[in-house]
């Protein structure tokens, strides 16, 4: 009993520890941001104040200028009133373990551009933690990253099918222009498109990722041991459900020296990430 109790009090401290670790890295992360003075960020959602919740406004000043979305947003402060591109981070209870989630509330974007999905996610390999040289690393921050995604936003990718970022502003594919995406759907493309990809978003844990969360239906306990489901509550689990071990996540055979390709600069732009644009040569100053 004493035993047991000792390694809850261990487990605990060390929960504690890695919650303050990941308070300081976000506290760090905002102040870089903020003292850059290129972006204008909210924190929290629907239920207020949240450090883990970031509320972007990206204005034309923040796109390249000769850009189609540049020109876009010029268009929909006629049409709509709005002049940015609302982007909302959420940081992840593992986070920087785990990459943050990066999706467009509001415009709606035309299907295949900008790599934004159906339900406004952004999907880029370098936001997904696969343990190979192109995902996401625990070291990369968070300016260098939300550059690298108004390059994408704003790039296209023809051997994917996907073209520069534009406006729907024709509604072809959904609700008016300012109708924004839900976090439901976003998270549900997010999963299904990194699943066509070929990509696996580990956990900390190294459990694979569900691909029916936020809403997996599934009661088994070793269903739930197994994969990670961000977003949702694990069911109660029964007290004879089987024990089971999640697999290990895979050791990339790729040189650790190998680094993510990262676009070039746009000359037009004014955002200066730190340390230049790439997220790897980018370590924070503690």
């Amino acid at each position: 009993m004493q035993q047991q109790q000792q390694q809850q009090q261990q487990a605990q401290s060390t929960e504690i520890g890695n919650e303050l670790q990941r308070t300081k890295r976000l506290q760090l992360e905002l102040r870089s941001l903020v003292k850059s003075g290129e972006y204008d960020i909210d924190l929290g959602g629907d239920t207020g104040d949240a450090l883990d919740i970031w509320n972007i406004k990206l204005y034309k000043k923040n796109l390249p200028q000769d850009s189609g979305l540049a020109a876009d947003l010029d268009e929909l402060i006629k049409r709509n009133g709005q002049d940015h591109i609302h982007l909302q981070v959420n940081f992840p209870a593992q986070y920087p373990t785990e990459p943050p989630f990066f999706r467009v509330v509001s415009p709606r974007f035309k299907w295949h551009t900008g790599h934004v999905s159906v339900g406004g996610s952004v999907c880029l390999e370098v936001l997904v933690n696969t343990h190979t040289a192109a995902g996401y690393k625990s070291r990369y921050v968070m300016e260098s990253l939300l550059w690298m995604v108004i390059i994408n936003l704003v790039s296209d990718n023809p051997a994917a099918g996907v073209g520069p970022g534009r406006i729907d502003f024709d509604a072809m594919f959904g609700p008016q222009p300012r109708t924004g995406y839900s976090e439901d759907d976003a998270r549900k493309h997010f999963n299904r498109i990194i699943g066509q990809h070929g990509w696996i978003n580990w956990s900390a844990d190294g459990r694979k990722p569900c691909s029916f969360a936020p809403n997996c239906y599934r009661k088994n306990p070793q269903h739930w041991a197994e994969f990670s489901h961000e977003g949702q509550e694990a069911p109660v689990e029964r007290d004879d459900a089987p024990p089971y071990q999640a697999p290990s996540p895979p050791v990339s055979t790729l040189s650790p020296h190998a680094q993510p390709f990262v676009p070039a600069r746009s000359p037009s732009s004014s955002a200066t990430p730190v340390d230049g644009a790439d997220p790897a040569r980018s370590p924070l100053r503690q």
